[in-house]
């Protein structure tokens, strides 16, 4: 099933649902580019390995992410699946996150194109997200926004919490005010003031509220994608704090709008169940990456993380090589694979445990319970 922006919302119950009642699930990413790949060679060290494909997740983006849920049916003895299919892209948010440079590999949107992939379904549907470092930080800007508004109508704001405003920056500050006083013997219902960086709109705030308290309020504003000062004469207390709590309702909910298919990562750590992908090193490292956690910068640490998020990993490519069934799959291409094994001789091999990567990752994991 194909998941876009125009049903992220109404399909997300049914995903957690399905993943939550799931035996194993199974992973697949698509990317703009994998050029790092013909830097690796067989001599790398682990670290070096790591430092390698950690700079391909930095430079490429996840632009189609599929997650297959398996549950085993006690009735019949069988496995049955559901499959989504999302399209991934990140639209731009606003200053609070930087733009997302989207770099791209022409051999690798050659061979989307190929296989009929939608570049117009992505630009125009593709799912929003954000890793937990940047939602943390878009966060706190607006709870920061929000205790302004509420010291700039309840005069909270102690002499410690008062910025000081700079020489240079004076004259623009008394500019405001004079324009504010103005505003307050005219009719008008608002006022626009000009346009101004964060630092002098903060000031611009404290010194309102200590000059024109119970006569003016502000609110920022985006106008033209830029974010300005609006000012408007005072309503009652309650009537400004409800205005202020919609606001930041509001703010809220784009925030989680902008979260997106980060959701459906958060929902998949949550639940613990096993991950199963082929030659899925670059999938998993850009999972972490793009909708967890930035990968850390040195390999060590990223194990860590890595091992705290997920718990079971398997990787049929590295798992097919291994000795174990070396006899069994001649080749550990992904239809090879498919095609080239028997249950039965699946069912006979020594039950264990292995490392998902033989140079970077050291999971442990079962097989499949076969």
């Amino acid at each position: 099933m194909e998941v876009t922006s125009s049903n992220f919302k109404e399909l997300l119950p049914e995903i957690e649902d399905v993943i939550n009642k799931s035996t194993f699930l199974a992973i697949d990413c698509e990317f703009s580019g994998l050029n790092v790949v013909s830097e690796i060679n067989a001599f790398d060290t682990p670290k070096q390995y790591y430092e390698k494909v950690r700079k391909n997740c930095k430079e490429f983006l996840v632009i189609q992410y599929g997650i297959s849920a398996f549950r085993f049916d006690p009735s019949d003895g069988k496995f049955k699946q559901r499959s989504y299919n999302f399209y991934i892209f990140r639209r731009p948010i606003n200053k609070n996150i930087p733009d997302q440079r989207f770099l791209c590999q022409t051999s690798s949107i050659n061979f989307l194109t190929s296989q009929g992939f939608d570049f117009n379904k992505l630009f125009k549907s593709g799912i929003s997200y954000l890793n937990m470092s940047e939602e943390t930080d878009y966060r706190e800007k607006i709870e920061d926004r929000q205790k302004l508004r509420n010291n700039q109508h309840n005069n909270q704001q102690s002499p410690s919490e008062v910025d000081p405003i700079p020489q240079d920056v004076q004259p623009v500050v008394d500019d405001v005010l004079q324009q504010l006083s103005d505003f307050l013997d005219t009719d008008n219902v608002e006022l626009e003031l000009p346009k101004c960086n964060a630092f002098v709109r903060r000031l611009i705030y404290q010194t309102t509220a200590q000059k024109f308290k119970n006569k003016i309020t502000l609110q920022t504003k985006n106008r033209n994608k830029d974010r300005i000062l609006v000012a408007s004469k005072f309503k009652s207390k309650k009537e400004q704090q409800e205005i202020d709590q919609r606001l930041f309702e509001e703010e809220m909910s784009v925030l989680d709008d902008f979260i997106g298919f980060t959701k459906v990562l958060r929902i998949v750590v949550d639940s613990g169940k096993m991950i199963v992908g082929h030659n899925m090193c670059l999938d998993f490292l850009h999972t972490i990456d793009k909708f967890l956690t930035p990968l850390a910068k040195e390999y060590d640490e990223f194990k860590e993380c890595a091992h705290a998020l997920f718990k079971n990993v398997l990787d049929t490519k590295f798992m097919s090589s291994s000795d174990e069934f070396k006899d069994l799959i001649q080749s550990t291409e992904i239809e090879d694979v498919r095609q080239g094994y028997r249950v039965e001789d699946l069912k006979e091999t020594k039950r264990g445990t292995m490392p998902i990567s033989p140079v970077v990752f050291s999971f442990n994991v079962d097989y499949l319970g076969l």
